[in-house]
C-alpha cells in the first residue's frame, strides 16, 4: 500500500532498488534535480511527488555522474518521438506511463512484462517494448533526427520495476 506522501529517503530507497543502482548515486541525482529546480524540494516535509517529478529523477538516473543528472534528464526529457503512438516527447511519455502503472489513469499496457531502453549519450534515445492487452505490441521510439553513433552509457528499466515504483511512489 502506498503511503500519502514518502520522505525523500524513502523515495531514494525505492528508486534505486527498483532500477538496481547504488543509493548513494540515486541520492545524488535526486540532489542535483532539486539544486537545478527539475523536481520539487521542500523541507522538513518534501511537496508531494507527481508523475512528472517522477519520470525525472528517472531520466536523471541514466546519468553516469550525478553532477550531469539534471543535463542527462533535460536532453532525454526533450527527444521528440519518431516511432510508434504516445505522447509527443519522452518526459510527457514517461510520465504517462507511470500514472498508468500507478492506476491514476486508464489503459491497455501489460505492465507484467517489457521494457524501457535509454541511452544517455552520445547517441540518445528512449525506446519502450512491451505488451497491450487489446491491440498489437507496445513500440515507441524518442530520438533526434540527427543521431549520433555509439553508446557510452545505457540503461535498461522493465516495465513491472517501473510499476512498483509508481505504485509506491504516487
Amino acid at each position: 500500500m502506498p503511503k500519502n506522501n514518502p520522505s525523500a529517503a524513502e523515495r531514494e530507497e525505492v528508486i534505486a532498488r527498483e532500477l538496481g543502482l547504488p543509493l548513494a548515486h540515486v541520492h545524488g541525482v535526486l540532489k542535483h534535480l532539486k539544486q537545478r529546480n527539475r523536481i520539487a524540494a521542500g523541507r522538513p516535509v518534501p511537496p508531494p511527488l507527481t508523475s512528472i517529478d517522477l519520470a525525472r529523477c528517472i531520466l536523471g538516473c541514466c546519468s553516469p555522474l550525478p553532477s550531469r543528472a539534471a543535463d542527462i534528464e533535460i536532453a532525454l526529457g526533450g527527444l521528440p518521438r519518431t516511432s510508434g503512438d504516445g505522447a509527443p516527447d519522452a518526459e510527457v511519455e514517461l510520465a504517462d506511463l507511470l500514472d498508468e502503472a500507478a492506476g491514476n489513469i486508464g489503459g491497455n499496457i501489460d505492465f507484467r512484462s517489457g521494457e524501457i531502453l535509454l541511452s544517455a549519450d552520445p547517441g540518445q534515445f528512449l525506446a519502450i517494448y512491451g505488451r497491450r492487452f487489446d491491440r498489437p505490441a507496445l513500440s515507441r521510439v524518442y530520438r533526434r533526427a540527427r543521431v549520433e553513433t555509439g553508446m557510452a552509457r545505457t540503461c535498461l528499466i522493465k516495465l513491472p520495476a517501473l510499476r512498483r515504483i509508481a505504485c509506491e511512489l504516487l
